[in-house]
């Protein structure tokens, strides 16, 4: 069960963070807390608040001190979830472009 969380963990953050666009919102907010008065800056990054990685990691790592099943294992298992955060991103961007090819071959056939 451990492991089914920290992978659900880390797929919440891609879809928050890389899909959802919120990152580029948590980004400008930040900037004008830390930078009031100054323009912003498109290259501006908060980690680990816009990382998916990052907040995987920190995220997993207390649920896993909270539950009290800190092992070398689970670590192990983390970091791989953490890890592969962005090939998430892009299996979720492919499911979605596989989706709308299948909605526009149905709305091409159907002449909806």
């Amino acid at each position: 069960m451990t492991i089914l969380n920290l992978f659900i963990i880390s797929i919440i953050w891609v879809l928050i963070l890389d899909l959802s666009g919120f990152a580029q919102t948590i980004d400008k907010t930040l900037y004008k807390i830390f930078y009031r008065g100054r323009a912003y800056r498109e290259d501006a990054h908060f980690k680990p608040w816009d990382c998916s990685l990052c907040m995987s990691w920190w995220t997993g790592l207390l649920y896993l001190l909270i539950t009290h099943t800190l092992s070398l294992l689970n670590i192990a298992i983390l970091l791989a979830f953490a890890w592969s955060t962005m090939m998430e991103k892009d299996i979720f961007i492919f499911i979605k472009d596989i989706v709308t090819k299948l909605l526009d071959i149905l709305y091409k056939t159907f002449k909806l």
